[in-house]
């Protein structure tokens, strides 16, 4: 049980340094003057996005899903929290994206980025949905 909190621990700080660094760029994207005065930035923004999903993906999904059958067998509880908070992260990301697009459209020299977004929200959507599996695995866990 002890090994399990310390992982989910150590996980959760580096968790959060991904989702600070996306929410920072996240943030930069939906604000429309912003956009407007840096449209340079945008190309940099949306591969920086994309590098830090793939990452994210890799060291955070993918590891979660690797370790999550010892640790269900250890804490549940603890594993149901952290998938939950990845949950409302990664929706918080889609949600994101969606504003993002819409101001996008708006800027005509922004316009050229609609696919990448759609692409970041294909594969935060794949994630999310890697993590309402194993959310519905922790709860299995705890009601047997």
């Amino acid at each position: 049980m002890l090994a399990t909190t310390i992982s989910l621990a150590n996980l959760g700080s580096v968790t959060s340094e991904y989702i600070d660094h996306n929410m920072n760029i996240l943030k930069k994207c939906e604000n429309k003057q912003f956009v407007k005065q840096n449209v340079d930035f945008i190309k940099d923004a949306i591969e920086k996005l994309k590098s830090s999903n793939n990452d994210f993906n890799a060291n955070v999904i993918e590891y979660t899903m690797q370790n999550a059958p010892v640790w269900l067998k250890e804490n549940p509880e603890e594993v149901q929290s952290f998938v939950k908070r990845l949950i409302s992260h990664l929706d918080s990301k889609i949600a994101s994206y969606d504003r993002i697009e819409k101001v996008f459209n708006r800027i005509d020299k922004a316009k050229i980025y609609k696919n990448d977004l759609k692409e970041l929200v294909t594969k935060t959507k794949e994630m999310k949905s890697d993590m309402v599996h194993l959310f519905k695995m922790t709860i299995v866990s705890q009601d047997a």
